[in-house]
């Protein structure tokens, strides 16, 4: 299953829980992507900021699509 496959590869292949985890309160953390398609793995790495990030930190996202 797509979602799936994008948890394990984009969510646990950059140990994205840790990270949002130990984000200090205001600190923003940047994820830039090439090809931003259907949008899938930005709302499931924002679900997962969401869920375990700092109420006060943010996430910024940077995404080049071709076309």
């Amino acid at each position: 299953m797509l979602i799936n496959e994008r948890e394990v590869v984009f969510i646990q292949g950059n140990r994205l829980v840790s990270r949002f985890k130990t984000l200090e309160p205001y600190q923003v953390i940047r994820i830039g992507e090439t090809g931003f398609g259907t949008g899938l793995t930005f709302l499931l790495a924002s679900l997962c900021f969401i869920k375990n990030a700092p109420k006060t930190a943010r996430l910024q996202w940077v995404s080049a699509e071709l076309f």
